[in-house]
């Protein structure tokens, strides 16, 4: 099991303590705790050739591939194009892919990845249905049509963390040359 902007890796630990081989793969090993992270920067196209060449390789090894890519970054663009290249690459060889991001995510409007959406499977739900504490509503993207269990909205009866919000009128300001 492969996992594209791992992070923390959660889900991978999941794969691996159920018995499923695993590579979590980031730009980035901070955030892991117990297991190991491949450092590749999806934003950079020789790591984007190398994992290609890696999941080419491995085929008959994989079993499934899930990527969650950042929102906002300053390379959003090259990442999202590098998911796109992933995704079209486990259509190729027949991997199961799966894509996790905001449901009201740009990442879902971005051209290349646009393309790809009806030939896949969307799963919509809000994560506090799933034992999340927030109600972010969340879209999940899969090659095959495997995940539509996942599918349900906040019922509305429970209560939800808040998103601490920057109170209505509270401004950033700067102090003046005579208060500085």
């Amino acid at each position: 099991f492969l996992e594209f902007f791992a992070g923390t890796a959660r889900l991978s630990k999941v794969a691996r303590d159920v018995g499923v081989q695993i590579l979590p793969v980031d730009k980035t090993n901070a955030r892991a705790s117990q297991v190991f992270i491949a450092q590749y920067d999806l934003a950079d196209p020789n790591d984007v050739e190398a994992i290609v060449e890696l999941v080419r390789t491995e085929r008959h090894r994989n079993l499934a591939i899930h990527l969650a890519p950042a929102c906002g970054t300053e390379a959003a663009n090259l990442v999202y194009s590098a998911t796109a290249v992933i995704v079209r690459l486990c259509f190729e060889l027949h991997i199961l892919c799966s894509v996790e991001n905001p449901a009201n995510s740009l990442f879902w409007f971005f051209p290349e990845i646009a393309a790809l959406l009806s030939k896949g499977y969307r799963v919509d739900f809000h994560n506090c249905m799933h034992g999340g504490a927030r109600n972010k509503l969340t879209t999940w993207w899969a090659t095959q049509d495997v995940f539509g269990e996942l599918s349900i909205l906040c019922d509305g009866r429970h209560e939800h963390a808040k998103w601490n919000p920057k109170p209505v009128g509270q401004h950033l300001t700067f102090p003046t040359a005579e208060e500085a």
